[in-house]
């Protein structure tokens, strides 16, 4: 590239070159020695100060200071030079140690902070706890899971019986209907909201009785509600279905979710109004409550 511009660097040997290449892709240099030495290598192909300030997202003035650098200094003008501020507790090598540390109890940071002075000899506040474990881990809310209870190698072969069910109903071959059970009340949650420091914000509370409800849903979006305001026994389950089979056309393939509610008696349950037989009720107790990871 011809050069055009009123400052360019001095021309450099081969080995110099090299070595700034080297420098410029190192995994081991801080990102602004790594940014000073393509600068320099990008001058020296004749690159001028204002396309240099934009390809290393600098203004035009850095990058005139560090031609100035390397001028004078040479390799040391792209070395960081100490600066100003209290040394960090924690040092960036030791940041994977404290992740692994809060990992194993993630809700309790001030039991991280103990293990940390005890491993380190470093005391560290929250505050600063926090911006180290931000740059890999992520705050958000978990969820129960069943998963450390159920025997792997069936739950993937469960898996697999329950795609070739899907395939048929999708197929028009069988019906599958999902069951599951949940409950509601008309309590709401408090939430969060900006209050004058004097004064608290007081939200109208009352109870209400909780409504379960029962429901059939399949893939079409085709739902079976069965709403109660009383607790839901095996009667009231047997209820329930005896309902729902006078809404179906066909014998359903049922797949189970509800698993606390189902008893030996009522696997064998004939329903009448029509239905020879009884419902074909797909029950491994490998899948405890969840259909996928």
């Amino acid at each position: 590239m011809r050069r055009t511009g009123k400052k360019f660097i001095s021309p450099i040997e081969p080995l110099a070159l090299k070595w700034l290449s080297l420098i410029e892709f190192s995994d081991e240099e801080s990102n602004r020695t790594k940014l000073r030495a393509q600068a320099i290598r990008l001058s020296n192909s004749g690159y001028s100060i204002s396309q240099i300030s934009q390809i290393c997202l600098t203004t035009q003035e850095t990058v005139s200071k560090w031609i100035d650098g390397w001028e004078k200094y040479q390799f040391d003008s792209l070395i960081d030079k100490p600066r100003s501020g209290r040394t960090p507790l924690i040092h960036s090598e030791m940041h994977d140690e404290v992740i692994d540390i809060v990992k194993k109890n993630p809700r309790q940071l001030k039991s991280a902070i103990t293990e940390i002075q005890e491993k380190f000899g470093k005391k560290v506040s929250v505050k600063t706890l926090k911006r180290i474990i931000k740059k890999k881990l992520r705050w958000c809310r978990g969820r129960k899971s069943l998963k450390s209870k159920r025997n792997e190698n069936e739950f993937r072969e469960a898996q697999k019986e329950i795609e070739i069910l899907k395939d048929e109903d999708q197929a028009n071959i069988i019906d599958l209907y999902y069951f599951d059970e949940s409950g509601f009340t008309g309590v709401p949650e408090i939430p969060y909201a900006w209050q004058d420091e004097d004064e608290q914000l007081l939200l109208p509370s009352g109870k209400t009785s909780r409504i379960n409800v029962l429901g059939f849903l399949n893939k079409q979006n085709d739902f079976f509600p069965c709403v109660f305001d009383c607790s839901v026994t095996s009667d009231i389950v047997t209820a329930c279905f005896d309902a729902f089979s006078r809404y179906i056309t066909k014998e359903p393939l049922l797949f189970w979710i509800m698993l606390q509610y189902i008893t030996a008696p009522f696997l064998n349950l004939k329903l009448g109004h029509g239905k020879k037989e009884a419902f074909s009720i797909l029950y491994p107790q490998i899948f405890t409550g969840v259909e996928s990871d």
